[in-house]
């Protein structure tokens, strides 16, 4: 987290959007690239989290507590944190699909 530029879905640039991500300040890209380093160090996955459940503080403080997790405990995080981001965008597909079968009048 962030993403590189270029290896994200428009869903997941939107969303990074939402909680500031998109524009992190020198010090805080240098903060999240090192911890995305030691997480991925010591997990062995990358960094997964839904982040329309939170501020950019809390997204900080949330990377910070879970690197010191056991890797059992974060796998099953990072799949709860999948399953939210998968309830949000199958939200707004369904809703897309709904605008096109019953527009507006």
């Amino acid at each position: 987290m962030p993403a590189k530029q270029g290896r994200m879905t428009a869903e997941s640039t939107v969303e990074q959007g939402t909680a500031g991500l998109d524009s992190l300040a020198g010090h805080e890209m240098a903060l999240i690239d090192d911890l995305n380093r030691r997480y991925r160090a010591r997990h062995g996955f990358p960094f997964i989290v839904c982040v329309r459940h939170y501020t950019k503080a809390g997204i900080f403080a949330e990377f910070k507590h879970r690197i010191g997790r056991e890797t059992d405990a974060e796998l099953a995080e990072a799949l709860r944190q999948i399953a939210n981001i998968s309830r949000y965008r199958l939200g707004a597909l369904i809703k897309e699909a709904q605008e096109v079968i019953t527009p507006a009048a």
